[in-house]
């Protein structure tokens, strides 16, 4: 077994994307390293804790029982680092000019993206957001490979990523005033059961994967 004094952070973030991706090419994308590099880090970690860690099956290269058993350790710490260095940095927002990318739908930029503005005018006037609007599926590569600083939205990220509950909201069906669940009701503020609901026809709205600038 590794001895945790003799154990390179690098090749803990080679094991880190490659239980993430399950590919020595995509892991080697990720980290911004050649496919030999990793596989050479990969060779090293085989080494070290005298077991394959990951082998490779038809959909991708698997963890091992040693890879799962290290894998939450290995995620933790890394994000303690990364947590702790972020903390380290001295940043002045009212004198930074830098760009922040954010991940959010059309319902986030409604929400937060007017006060979030009108506050940044009078704390940190230059300082520019960029907006992306992406598929679900995309936050986490996003986020880890630096492509977007923060994600806002109703989402779950993986233990790695620092979250944080801001906002809670309620659904709403909206129905035409002569529609026959509503000019049925006798009720002064007519109400619908949810089967009700789920029996009535609906116009379901799928935003569109696009990019904006929002410039103040």
């Amino acid at each position: 077994m590794a001895r945790a004094d003799v154990l390179d952070l690098n090749l803990l973030r080679v094991f880190e994307a490659l239980l993430r991706d399950k590919s020595v090419s995509a892991a080697a994308e990720r980290l911004r390293l050649t496919q030999p590099a990793v596989s050479n880090a990969l060779g090293r970690l085989r080494k070290l804790f005298d077991d394959p860690l990951f082998v490779r099956t038809r959909g991708g290269m698997e963890p091992t029982a040693l890879a799962l058993r290290l894998s939450d350790p290995i995620q933790q710490g890394l994000a303690t680092i990364r947590a702790g260095v972020d903390q380290g940095m001295s940043f002045d927002a009212a004198m930074s000019d830098r760009t922040f990318t954010l991940i959010m739908n059309d319902v986030g930029e409604i929400t937060f993206l007017p006060p979030l503005l009108r506050q940044l005018s009078l704390t940190a006037p230059a300082i520019n957001l960029r907006v992306l609007e992406l598929g679900r599926e995309e936050y986490e590569d996003s986020l880890d490979s630096g492509t977007a600083d923060l994600a806002i939205g109703r989402i779950r990220l993986a233990d790695t990523f620092r979250s944080q509950l801001i906002h809670t909201s309620s659904y709403v069906a909206l129905l035409s005033s002569d529609h026959p669940l509503v000019s049925s009701s006798r009720a002064s503020t007519p109400s619908i059961t949810g089967r009700d609901y789920l029996r009535a026809r609906h116009v379901a709205v799928v935003p569109r994967g696009a990019t904006g600038v929002v410039s103040r």
